[in-house]
C-alpha cells in the first residue's frame, strides 16, 4: 500500500493510514497512532506555512512513512554467531 499525503486537504485520514496495522488488536492503541499520524501531518503543514517551504511536511511525511515501515516490517533479529572453537597446540600469549 502507498501512502499519499497532502498539506492541502485531508485526503489521507489517520485511520485510513493505519489500516494495514491489523495486530494493533486495542482500539486505543490505534486511536493513539491514529493521533500521532494526525499530528505529524499538522505540525509538517504548520512549519510548511511558517517557513514557506513544502520540505518542512515532505521531512516530516517521510518520517512517518520510515515509522510505519518499520512496524510493519520489523527488523530481524541478527543471527547468533558461534563461537569459534580454540585450536589444541602452541598457545600465543
Amino acid at each position: 500500500m502507498t501512502y499519499h499525503a497532502s498539506p492541502s486537504g485531508r485526503e489521507a485520514t489517520p485511520f485510513a493510514l493505519i489500516e494495514e496495522l491489523a495486530f494493533l488488536e486495542l482500539s486505543d492503541r490505534r486511536r493513539a497512532l491514529a493521533e500521532f499520524v494526525l499530528t505529524t501531518m499538522e505540525g509538517g503543514v504548520m512549519l510548511a506555512r511558517s517557513y514557506r517551504d513544502v520540505g518542512y511536511f515532505d521531512r516530516a511525511v517521510q518520517q512517518l512513512r520510515d515509522h510505519f515501515n518499520r512496524l510493519l516490517h520489523p527488523a530481524k533479529a541478527p543471527a547468533r554467531r558461534r563461537p569459534q572453537r580454540r585450536k589444541k597446540g602452541k598457545s600465543h600469549a
